[in-house]
């Protein structure tokens, strides 16, 4: 196996002259200060990285189908990205892989919830669906046609979420909707992430552990107050699909407040500068669920200073890899959000209050 010297340092000038293009391209900040969708496409056209995505919106003027190739952008720049590492590194980038066929996987089972089991007219979704590898071989296509949830499980039968789908039975889902599968298979992947840690490097062990630490706290304040609150998860199986590992998980006391049933109170203490209260003493569950994304985005840049804190250290580490796929995924998604306000005739606050 290279060392991390020669594995990281090729990509450490690549994936940093990359940041630099995107940042220095100012796509972001042209896109929203362009008067209609059509000149936000304009802006796109103008970096050679997603030339091909205003194409797509000229061709066919759909935004759907311009989201996809956003994703398509992504898989394929993080399968770019495993080609170039070796040993435990090419694994945990593969990990970062499935993140995106996960996400696959669930808009798929998604689509069918909604249009065999509630009813709706929304089929034509799936043709937004990714239909290729992307990490494992999963019947893209047998999911999509599948009539009931036996269907589902049949197809999964010999990939790595069989274990995850056949947990649930046609009535859990018919009775619970997906809430919980979808937790649970959080939970699965990032105990396979975590996992992967104990194959790194001690250097890369401590980078990864920190950056993860900080998601894995963001996600599991966020889940406690739109699963908890939004959904009336009693505390008991909220914990149970809390995602493992972090400082918040980790700790005694937070543990204590769940036996305790005391949870908001440690929350609000722990995470004053938050004003959490607020939140979670919202009534109104549609303004509990806009408080919370208001609360996601401030979370989100102590996030972003994490990555910036790994960019300003030393160079060739896992963190690299972590940063730029955080970086991209960010741009996209923001590129993502810019293009759907244009299009609804949103001011560009309420399209901050969503970047």
């Amino acid at each position: 196996m290279k060392s991390a010297l020669t594995q990281y340092g090729f990509l450490n000038a690549k994936l940093r002259a990359r940041m630099a293009n995107l940042e220095e391209s100012h796509i972001i900040d042209k896109m929203l200060d362009a008067p209609t969708l059509m000149q936000s496409v304009e802006i796109l056209r103008e970096n050679p990285s997603y030339k091909e995505i205003a194409t797509i919106y000229d061709e066919s003027g759909d935004l759907q189908l311009v989201e996809k190739a956003l994703v398509d952008n992504e898989v394929g720049m993080r399968k770019e990205l495993a080609k170039y590492l070796e040993g435990y590194a090419k694994d945990f980038s593969d990990l970062l892989i499935m993140k995106l066929e996960i996400n696959n996987l669930k808009n798929i089972i998604r689509i069918w919830y909604d249009n065999i089991l509630l009813g709706g007219n929304v089929g034509y979704r799936m043709n937004y669906v990714i239909k290729y590898k992307i990490l494992n071989n999963i019947p893209w296509e047998a999911l999509i046609n599948a009539v009931n949830w036996e269907e589902i499980i049949k197809s999964l039968k010999d990939t790595c979420y069989y274990e995850a789908v056949s947990r649930h039975s046609s009535e859990d889902i018919r009775k619970n909707g997906l809430v919980y599968f979808e937790m649970e298979m959080d939970v699965d992947y990032y105990k396979k992430l975590l996992e992967s840690l104990n194959h790194m490097s001690k250097r890369d062990r401590v980078v990864a552990t920190d950056v993860l630490g900080v998601d894995l706290n963001i996600k599991n304040i966020l889940n406690i107050i739109r699963y908890g609150k939004y959904y009336d998860i009693s505390q008991e199986k909220l914990y149970s699909l809390l995602l493992p590992g972090g400082s918040l998980y980790d700790s005694p006391n937070f543990q204590k407040s769940f036996k305790n049933k005391n949870v908001e109170e440690f929350l609000i203490k722990r995470f004053s500068k938050y004003d959490l209260e607020s939140i979670l003493e919202s009534a109104d569950k549609s303004e509990l669920l806009r408080r919370s994304l208001k609360l996601e985005k401030e979370l989100s840049i102590h996030r972003k200073n994490v990555y910036k804190k790994i960019l300003r250290g030393y160079p060739f580490t896992i963190g690299l890899i972590m940063a730029y796929c955080f970086v991209y995924e960010k741009f996209n998604n923001s590129i993502q959000v810019i293009l759907n306000g244009k299009y609804y005739g949103w001011d560009n606050d309420k399209i901050m209050e969503v970047v």
